[in-house]
């Protein structure tokens, strides 16, 4: 049977206009989804600063309550130096966090070094946890005698966060999230057509 020409330009043009709105619909899903990702994450940055602030500032206030006294007492002076190393202990977790919230807005500088890639997803397993919200379950199975590699930390806990919300984005119903590390050896094969990957051992 024929169908006029007019027709069946009409009906393509209603299938692509139709397919471009389900486009739409789909990439403002996605967005909302990624502003929901963010709204996490933002909340759960804010708690994790505020309870190193209490640390901070509790410490501080031990230690200047100590120093207050006319003459403190040698074990007194002891706690002070003891308060003084939770200030410090809890400064260095709110740099950690800091440089995490640079590498994740794209805005570190990359700097290179040899790190343990466990270490990396410890130091970043609560942003992630953030991020993915409580109907995804975090699992991480590390290998502990995996090899050191040499890259940008920022840029891995960046590729982590992402892969974590991709990860969740795919699940909208829920489900279980595996991150595991271990160390392989690559030959000729497994790098065919990736050229920035020689053969070789990898972690």
């Amino acid at each position: 049977m024929l169908r006029p020409t007019g027709l069946v330009v009409q009906t393509e043009r209603e299938h692509l206009i139709a397919q471009a709105g389900r486009d739409a619909s789909e990439r403002r899903l996605q967005h909302a989804r990624r502003l929901e990702s963010l709204g996490q994450l933002a909340g759960g940055v804010a708690h994790d600063f505020n309870n190193i602030l209490a640390v901070i500032s509790n410490y501080t206030a031990m230690v200047l309550a100590t120093l207050d006294s006319p003459a403190p007492d040698p074990g007194d002076l002891a706690d002070a130096r003891t308060d003084l190393g939770q200030v410090s202990r809890a400064a260095e977790r709110a740099a950690r966090l800091t440089k995490q919230l640079l590498a994740f807005g794209r805005r570190d500088i990359t700097q290179a070094t040899v790190l343990s890639l466990n270490h990396v997803i410890g130091d970043v397993e609560q942003m992630l946890r953030r991020s993915l919200g409580e109907h995804i379950h975090l699992i991480t199975g590390v290998d502990r005698r995996l090899w050191p590699v040499h890259a940008d930390a920022g840029q891995l806990e960046q590729i982590l966060v992402n892969l974590a919300v991709n990860a969740r984005d795919a699940m909208p119903g829920g489900g279980t999230l595996s991150i595991d590390t271990s160390n392989a050896r690559l030959g000729d094969d497994d790098v065919a057509g990736t050229p920035c990957s020689p053969a070789g051992t990898s972690a």
